[in-house]
């Protein structure tokens, strides 16, 4: 129904369980697998062993010594604002933080917690791991305990603690990509299960698609504007739109199944610029009381590592199975 309302009637999914294979070869990592989920293990270790949950935020038992010494030297808000901006944690920066400053800033002075809200995708990639496998993997896995290594640092220097939102842009998926309702209820469910599986479930909450929030703030009523400012766009700055044009086609080629041709591709692109643009118009990714983080690249935005850091591969467009056929989420 949320579709239908935010945008145009989608056609109806096609059946493709029968009817595809993946297309893409093995993924190459250029990091052990192995290793990297013992490390996510230990991080969670150290969040269930360090940390409480309190008012659905995340809070340190007692202050480190790292966080002590630049809560003094710089106070709460440069600290917090530094930490945010860590090579650590963020493959890209926004030019003008000043927006993201100015929460933390409110934050602080109201001692509540920071909340941040996090984009995700709502399936995983149906050309490269079929319309059978719409199950959270190791790649989804080492991407929570990226997030947990990241609030567990900003927590230590906020005493009321962090709270995670993800959003999974389903909606976005099946009006644009005509992703197949089976398919994104299947992985939504499955990221809240991990979530739980994990104990991570009293700071971070996966929301069950956009369809949860859309109504807050009422994105179907920007459609029309949506569109209108992507054809104002067009016009007035044409190698600008081009190029973010060519991106949204390519992505498209790569999401859709089966493969589009070239007039499915571009309408599919055509509804997805309509779709992210009536997001930003409704307010969904303002900086305020919500700070958003992305996974992806977008302009104005803290980009955060995804498997581990100095990694941007998106969990959701790969399949990362588990070291040696064993269930790492049981076993953290």
């Amino acid at each position: 129904m949320f579709q239908n309302q935010l945008f145009y009637p989608a056609a109806d999914a096609a059946d493709l369980s029968s009817a595809c294979t993946p297309l893409a070869p093995p993924l190459q990592l250029n990091f052990d697998l192995a290793r990297a989920v013992d490390a996510g293990r230990d991080v969670l270790a150290g969040l269930r062993a360090q940390t409480r949950v309190a008012d659905g935020a995340l809070q340190l038992l007692t202050v480190p010594d790292w966080a002590r010494q630049q809560l003094n030297k710089q106070g709460a808000v440069r600290a917090l604002a530094a930490k945010l901006a860590s090579g650590t944690f963020m493959r890209r920066r926004p030019d003008d933080a000043s927006a993201y400053e100015a929460a933390l800033a409110d934050a602080v002075a109201a001692q509540r917690p920071l909340q941040f809200r996090l984009g995700f995708g709502p399936l995983k990639n149906l050309q490269r791991c079929g319309p059978w496998a719409q199950q959270p993997d190791a790649a989804e896995f080492l991407t929570f305990a990226q997030v947990g290594r990241f609030v567990q640092a900003m927590a230590a220097l906020h005493a009321p603690g962090v709270s995670v939102q993800v959003i999974p842009d389903d909606c976005r998926a099946r009006f644009a990509n005509n992703a197949p309702e089976a398919c994104t209820r299947s992985y939504i469910a499955g990221l809240q299960q991990m979530v739980a599986t994990l104990g991570l479930s009293g700071w971070l909450k996966v929301e069950s698609g956009q369809c949860r929030v859309a109504c807050c703030y009422e994105i179907s009523r920007w459609r029309t504007q949506a569109e209108a400012d992507l054809t104002a766009w067009r016009t007035a700055e044409p190698e600008l739109f081009a190029a973010r044009w060519t991106r949204a086609v390519e992505n498209a080629r790569e999401n859709i199944m089966p493969v589009p041709d070239d007039a499915t591709a571009q309408a599919a692109a055509w509804r997805y610029l309509i779709a992210t643009r009536a997001e930003e118009l409704s307010g969904l990714w303002d900086i305020g009381r919500y700070l958003p983080l992305r996974f992806g690249r977008h302009a104005g935005f803290y980009q955060l590592y995804t498997l581990k850091e100095n990694q941007t591969l998106l969990p959701w467009q790969i399949s990362l199975p588990w070291p040696e056929q064993k269930s790492e989420v049981q076993a953290a």
